[in-house]
């Protein structure tokens, strides 16, 4: 059963938070301090962690970032007051799966607990499956899953994806990456892929029912883990 881990430093909040997930079904936990999180964390096997970003010593997109990278399975939510576009781009780039701004309505956030506990589950069910079987059409604009499912892909992606498969199985840089795509080499460029990365996979996923196997380097870039036939791709 997936855990739902709320780090809130604020009591009153974190504890209604906590009371309405119980409520409706979940096992839900509360923290105050990364510190606590990491001593749940290390108690739990498959959770979500619902993630203030001001607490204080540390912030939560740091936070975010080396979970992430530590733990590709875990399920991150943002919950913060902070709604600016800047900080949602911080946060996804980060490596959250969802961005929400307060106040937030608790059956919204339910309804995004529900929808990201599923795409976990489906991800553990899919774990050996997801590594093989992909392959791209002769276009390059059409990624196909293990089961035959087509994804549609923008231009973006198409490039990402071209550059990605170009050296399968290795990791590829944040600078080619970014470069392939005809984004700006910055801490913007950085986020900005972070983001389209992100829509891919929930995209991906959401329409093959397998979570497209790209895996991120902490701090490096990111790599395909499959090996897949990808056709030339025109720039």
């Amino acid at each position: 059963m997936i855990t739902v881990i709320v780090v809130e430093d604020e009591v009153a909040f974190r504890e209604t938070v906590c009371d309405f997930l119980a409520m409706r079904g979940f096992r839900a936990l509360g923290v105050g301090s990364e510190k606590a999180l990491e001593a749940t964390l290390a108690g739990v096997s498959g959770a979500i962690v619902l993630l203030d970003v001001n607490l204080g010593r540390e912030s939560g997109f740091a936070i975010a970032r080396r979970l992430r990278g530590r733990d590709p399975s875990v399920g991150i939510i943002m919950l913060t007051a902070r709604d600016g576009i800047d900080d949602q781009i911080t946060g996804l780039g980060a490596g959250a799966d969802i961005y929400l701004a307060k106040p937030v309505d608790l059956r919204a956030l339910e309804a995004n607990v529900v929808s990201l506990t599923r795409r976990l589950s489906r991800g553990e069910d899919h774990a050996a499956e997801a590594t093989a079987g992909w392959s791209l059409d002769a276009t390059g604009w059409m990624l196909l899953a293990p089961n035959g499912a087509p994804v549609s892909l923008t231009a973006g992606e198409r490039a990402f994806m071209a550059r990605l498969l170009r050296s399968p199985g290795e990791t590829v840089g944040f600078t080619d990456l970014i470069a392939a795509t005809g984004g700006i080499d910055d801490a913007h460029g950085v986020a900005r892929l972070a983001v389209l990365v992100n829509r891919l996979r929930r995209k991906v996923e959401r329409e093959t029912g397998f979570p497209p196997p790209v895996r991120s380097a902490r701090s490096v870039g990111y790599g395909f883990a499959a090996t897949v036939e990808a056709p030339p791709v025109d720039r």
